[in-house]
């Protein structure tokens, strides 16, 4: 995957599928290095609910993990990672899939950004989108 990057000084924000209500917390929970303290939105997962990741100055990055071991069924299904120049975009999508408990993601080429958002595109379900630890590579 290539060298794990240091996540001192990095932040997440949450924001919530249009008409939905923010009742997310715990995105400092991502950045623990455990699984057992997590991430949640507090509410079913919706299309559209997405995480900004700011790695607090631009970063190349090869790979990144999302795990969500510690969830049966709150994972992203299907999702779209993203980077752009700021927090609200414009946004370049650089990769698209099928979600799983552990998800792996090598970028097709390595990426220079500050930040990253992780676009949840799963159907409208009951379950809580969660995630336990999430981690970036660099080459």
């Amino acid at each position: 995957l290539g060298t794990e990057l240091s996540r001192t000084g990095w932040t997440a924000t949450f924001t919530p599928a249009a008409g939905e209500t923010n009742q997310s917390s715990g995105t400092v929970n991502l950045f623990d290095a455990t699984l057992y303290s997590r991430f949640t939105t507090g509410r079913g997962m919706r299309p559209g609910d997405a995480l900004v990741v700011d790695l607090g100055s631009s970063r190349t990055i090869r790979a990144l993990k999302i795990d969500t071991t510690d969830s049966r069924s709150g994972y992203a299904h299907k999702l779209m990672i993203q980077v752009g120049g700021s927090p609200t975009g414009p946004w370049t999508d650089v990769y698209g899939d099928v979600g799983i408990h552990v998800n792996k993601w090598v970028l097709s080429q390595d990426r220079t950004t500050r930040y990253v958002r992780i676009l949840n595109n799963t159907p409208a379900r009951g379950d809580w989108w969660s995630i336990g630890d999430l981690r970036f590579y660099g080459p």
